[in-house]
């Protein structure tokens, strides 16, 4: 399982720890960021076996980074919280928190491969740093009606704005049980 944490990536690149990225195209790359250029987007990677380099990486295409291993399994039911920036219900034992509209596709899938229950999906509009990774949350709630997805919803998000357009178009694909 990969994660799509786009800090992950900046933390590896300054303290110099190797990275697994895929990029959109599948392809792989192991190694070592060895620049990294946030306001263009762009990243370079010396990889791991002789003579790999790769340059002008754009980080939009990134679409996981390094192994997460997250306790799924069947019979468990998961709470799904996605913030770029809190940390969740500390109550709650049974919640995966993830920052990214992409980590959050691959938490589900991954739930749905295992034959994991998820109780609610809990979504924050705004995903800031993490945005790159699948944009703002209300794509995931399009990811779910395009893979007929009606997991319930919960929403936490300040952003007024974006709060009603989720909750506009939750209350219209979703069975009204779930809303």
């Amino acid at each position: 399982m990969y994660s799509h944490d786009f800090q992950d990536l900046m933390d590896r690149f300054h303290r110099m720890i190797p990275a697994n990225v895929m990029l959109k195209d599948k392809k792989e790359i192991r190694g070592y960021i060895s620049a990294m250029d946030v306001r263009s987007g762009l990243f370079s990677m010396i990889g791991l076996t002789v003579d790999e380099f790769h340059d002008d990486l754009a980080i939009s295409d990134v679409i996981a980074v390094e192994d997460i291993d997250y306790p799924i399994a069947a019979g468990k039911s998961f709470y799904i919280y996605v913030d770029d920036e809190r940390g969740g219900h500390p109550e709650k034992d049974n919640e995966i928190i993830v920052k990214s509209v992409k980590e959050a596709q691959h938490v589900i899938e991954k739930c749905r491969e295992e034959g994991a229950d998820i109780e609610c999906i809990d979504l924050d509009h705004d995903l800031g740093n993490y945005e790159p990774f699948g944009g703002d949350a209300i794509n995931l709630v399009y990811y779910l009606i395009e893979n007929e997805l009606f997991y319930p919803i919960a929403l936490h998000t300040a952003n007024s704005t974006g709060h009603d357009n989720m909750k506009q178009v939750i209350e219209r694909y979703w069975p009204e049980e779930d809303v």
